[in-house]
């Protein structure tokens, strides 16, 4: 059906379209040929897009150090925890609401480990305070041997920010 208003005219509809599309002729089958084409592009362009990943997973942070899930407590008024998906990689920490953010890429926050150090929080055995000039960052782990092992993920990555002479050779 012919809904322009053009009498040989066709709006051509596709879903997820962002344009109108019309197509003029006064030949039915020449619409339908040129509808058929169009069609074929658009789904050749999203298949390409689905299977063409422009980016590393995790961008910057491809191939971290160290990631996992930790907890971390929020900066609220109300102490409140919230599960994080964590990463360090090149004197950077990353954090992420989940483990599909961090593979488009899209942090939370970011800090730099080289204004940054950490330490066992005193209030418990598997806490670490992530402190920086700017805020202290508090973060939990399961148990203690997965703090050990963050922290020394963490101290690596502070050494690698702190030798790090490019900003001197600049």
């Amino acid at each position: 059906m012919n809904s322009t208003p053009f009498p040989y005219a066709r709006h051509i509809d596709f879903d997820d379209c962002f344009y109108n599309i019309y197509c003029f002729s006064v030949f039915t089958d020449v619409i339908q040929v040129w509808a058929q084409i169009l069609m074929s592009a658009i789904i050749q362009v999203r298949k390409e897009d689905e299977t063409n990943v422009t980016q590393d997973p995790g961008g910057d942070m491809f191939e971290p150090d160290k990631k996992g899930y930790l907890k971390k407590q929020g900066n609220n008024v109300v102490i409140d925890w919230k599960k994080r998906y964590v990463a360090v990689k090149d004197g950077m920490l990353a954090y992420y609401h989940n483990s599909e953010d961090f593979i488009v890429a899209s942090p939370i926050n970011t800090i730099q480990m080289n204004i940054a150090s950490v330490r066992v929080d005193p209030k418990s055995p598997t806490r670490f305070q992530l402190v920086t000039p700017h805020r202290t960052y508090l973060f939990q782990c399961e148990d203690e041997e997965e703090l050990h092992s963050w922290i020394a993920a963490l101290e690596k990555a502070i050494q690698m920010a702190l030798s790090d002479r490019t900003v001197m050779s600049q």
